[in-house]
């Protein structure tokens, strides 16, 4: 079988070196802290020394030696604020070497998932970071690349406003990285206010071609805004905008418990995999989610003892758009494929629009299939969409949506497809499970004949995908591989 390799932005997400930048090396297997980092034969053992004092400024370029885990830990460096284990401070970091190139285009890739697509992040020898924190950021992210690299963590949050990832910067651009077994706990203290809150990743600027799977998020007690894993924000900037696209999101699970918390208003808990901020208006360009993988995650909701049958987390799903205070504000949802996540007494399964009147929401070219959920703990039906458009602005056109369809109650919501479709041939190999599938032997790839292969809108420039074969007409909906 011949390879596909995915090769989406890649020549944007490289290199951003200045003329005056530098690269420096590390290697933990071979190099030394008394070395220079000046080549491979004279790398640096440690990131920490490398980061540190003026070995790198600014526009420098640091890369990354694989075959071994660089560990990194840290906790509060006071009362007031925690500590950040590595500050990207526009510098571009690169992973993923075996230690001899000269390139970057030469770190070697590998399709170790089997699906037949070697993606961008699947090197043959990561570069692992493994991070331990406590009230402390582990990756904060500025202006330039972070690229090439194999994120893990153990992190617990006491009422601390840190996050594990962090791209706070229009300009970051986190691509070509794996994130895997990342486990956070945040424990709420009643009463808490922070605002906003995201502990596992919060972006803004580019996140592309980047493997995100078997990651957990239990969040305590919380009575203000909290967005658990991804949180998706306007760059409030010109340029390209914050873009999530490329990318798989699989077998990760998220838990919010209210058991034992004071807290009463559960609807300032939102998307629980992927939380979208839209632009508003001024903020151009829109916030864009395209071509992305989402299935096989769980969420679960834990609402207070005395009402455990009859709680839902009001705006909990596995997407959630949610809007600006009756501002105007734009986003898109594109070619996206979401199945098999399963919900337990959360508001959806699969996405939840939340419309106002100033929203321009574009959800287009989607797979919805399959997400089950179920308010009372025992059973699970399909729910896919869920939303109120009535007030709203923008379009929800196009979406294949498997029997649980948001009901096309004005002229906004065209063209879905609520086809039933059970004996029909969808996917390559598709889970039959709904939630976690521990071996990630799902392949959610369009079969060749499939009865969605044969949607989309017509693409008018672009009419041939990365092995030279034409796209059918109109385009696949959903078609990641493409």
């Amino acid at each position: 079988m011949i390879k596909k390799f995915l090769f989406v932005l890649l020549s944007t997400s490289l290199v951003s070196s200045t003329a005056f930048s530098k690269t420096v090396y590390v290697n933990g297997v071979t190099g030394s802290d008394s070395n220079d980092g000046s080549s491979w034969d004279k790398a640096y053992k440690t990131i920490q020394y490398a980061n540190g004092g003026s070995r790198t400024t600014s526009g420098d370029n640091i890369w990354i030696a694989g075959g071994t885990i660089y560990e990194l830990t840290s906790a509060p460096s006071n009362t007031n604020s925690g500590s950040t284990s590595i500050f990207q401070n526009s510098k571009n970091w690169y992973g993923g070497f075996k230690g001899n190139e000269t390139s970057l285009s030469q770190r070697p890739l590998e399709d170790l998932d089997k699906n037949g697509i070697v993606e961008l992040w699947e090197f043959k020898f990561p570069s692992e970071l493994n991070f331990n924190l406590e009230d402390a950021t582990g990756i904060g992210l500025g202006a330039g690349d972070f690229n090439g690299f194999t994120i893990s963590a153990q992190a617990v949050y006491n009422s601390r406003f840190n996050y594990v990832l962090a791209a706070m910067s229009p300009e970051s651009r986190f691509t070509n990285n794996t994130v895997r077994n990342v486990n956070v706990i945040c424990n709420m203290a009643n009463g808490d206010t922070w605002g906003a809150y995201t502990p596992f990743f919060r972006v803004k600027g580019i996140v592309s071609n980047c493997l995100f799977e078997k990651n957990s998020v239990k969040v305590n007690a919380l009575n203000y805004y909290c967005y658990p894993f991804l949180n998706i924000e306007a760059s409030n900037a010109s340029g390209s905008g914050t873009r999530f696209q490329n990318s798989i999101i699989r077998n990760n699970k998220v838990v919010v418990d209210y058991s034992k918390s004071e807290a009463t208003n559960n609807g300032m808990i939102k998307g629980l995999i992927l939380n979208i901020n839209p632009a508003k208006s001024g903020e151009v360009p829109a916030t864009v989610i395209a071509n992305c993988v989402i299935t096989n995650n769980e969420m679960e909701y834990l609402p207070s003892e005395e009402n455990v049958s009859g709680s839902t987390l009001a705006a909990g799903s596995t997407i959630t758009i949610i809007t600006q205070n009756n501002k105007e504000c734009t986003d898109s949802v594109l070619n996206c494929t979401v199945v098999n996540n399963k919900g337990i007494r959360i508001k959806s399964a699969g996405i939840y629009i939340s419309y106002d009147g100033g929203s321009f929401h574009y959800v287009i070219n989607n797979i919805f299939y399959n997400n089950q959920n179920t308010r009372d703990g025992q059973k699970f039906v399909v729910d896919n969409m869920q939303g109120s458009v009535s007030s709203g602005v923008g379009v929800i056109s196009n979406n294949f949506t498997n029997g649980g369809a948001l009901k096309s109650d004005n002229d906004r919501v065209v063209n879905q497809d609520n086809t039933l479709l059970p004996t029909m041939t969808l996917f390559k190999s598709p889970a039959t499970t709904i939630g976690i599938v521990e071996n990630n032997s799902a392949n959610w790839s369009l079969a060749p004949n499939s009865y969605l292969g044969a949607k989309g809108v017509d693409l008018k420039t672009n009419k041939f995908d990365v092995t030279g074969k034409a796209y059918k007409n109109p385009r696949a909906v959903g078609a990641y591989e493409l």
